[in-house]
């Protein structure tokens, strides 16, 4: 809601967030979540017989991305809010002869940094280095 007042913008109690939905849930007037992951996998899987030996390239909204990778990982539809799609990431699923792969997910290191920000610390990595620091 891009120059709207913050009262305007806030969260209305009558109305489900994405994350409140559970797999059968349907926004009001909208798709079932278990709708758009069909309609885009099944569109997903034409391309793929339509262009076979070949790459694809298709754009979408994060949730959409997120419901296609929970179908092809073999996942419960209700886990696609775990996962994290940034804006102009990329994922890369390959679709063939094969069984389905998830070759990249939200791959991002190709964007540039915002200049006067800096990268967060990794809490993994900190824990690494007092595990594995030489004596």
């Amino acid at each position: 809601m891009a120059g709207g007042k913050v009262k305007q913008a806030a969260p209305r109690e009558d109305v489900a967030s994405d994350t409140d939905l559970p797999q059968p849930g349907t926004f009001p007037g909208g798709e079932a979540i278990r709708q758009a992951q069909a309609r885009a996998v099944d569109t997903l899987e034409t391309l793929a017989v339509r262009h076979p030996d070949q790459r694809i390239m298709v754009v979408s909204h994060s949730d959409i991305i997120k419901l296609i990778v929970v179908h092809y990982l073999g996942a419960h539809l209700d886990f696609y809010q775990r996962l994290e799609v940034s804006p102009a990431s990329i994922s890369i699923i390959r679709l063939g002869a094969d069984r389905p792969s998830i070759v990249r997910l939200n791959e991002t290191c190709y964007l540039p940094s915002i200049p006067g920000t800096r990268p967060p610390k990794s809490g993994a990595l900190r824990w690494r280095r007092k595990i594995f620091r030489p004596r």
